[in-house]
């Protein structure tokens, strides 16, 4: 997983982020923290950019933004929400949402964790050795 990060008044606290592979699982944890002096808003984005062998219809993303959990999945075969997910936005998008009103020395915790789920009906043995590239973007909302 690439992560590119675009700010200009807050700062990501990037001492601890790490990668971690465990049980097939990916996940990491860092922070963002408001350094000016003023409120801001950002956007945060995880983007797909390519996958082979349709390894994207078992995979799950769980997002903790401060302890709160979302879990994400493509939509089933069936066109309707994996049990217990939140839908991809699209075929290359699974989440953007904003952060408004980000206040001065205000810290945001991010954990993000990645894993194919053994209970999809989707998990089959044609995706093993399937890949999935993903792009996490975090940009400051700019006022006009």
């Amino acid at each position: 997983m690439v992560l590119y990060v675009f700010l200009s008044i807050f700062s990501i606290q990037r001492a601890k982020v790490q990668l971690f592979f465990e049980f097939c699982n990916i996940y990491f944890t860092f922070f963002i923290k408001n350094e000016g002096e003023s409120e801001v808003n950002y956007y945060r984005e995880l983007q797909i950019d390519s996958v082979i062998k349709d390894v994207d219809e078992a995979v799950r993303v769980a997002l903790y933004v401060n302890g709160e959990k979302t879990t994400y999945a493509k939509l089933s075969k069936a066109g309707v929400p994996e049990k217990g997910t939140t839908s991809f936005l699209s075929n290359w998008q699974v989440f953007k949402d904003d952060r408004n009103d980000f206040k001065p020395n205000e810290v945001d915790r991010y954990t993000i964790v990645i894993w194919l789920e053994g209970e999809d009906p989707e998990c089959i043995d044609d995706i093993i050795g399937g890949e999935m590239k993903m792009t996490l973007l975090i940009k400051e909302i700019m006022n006009s």
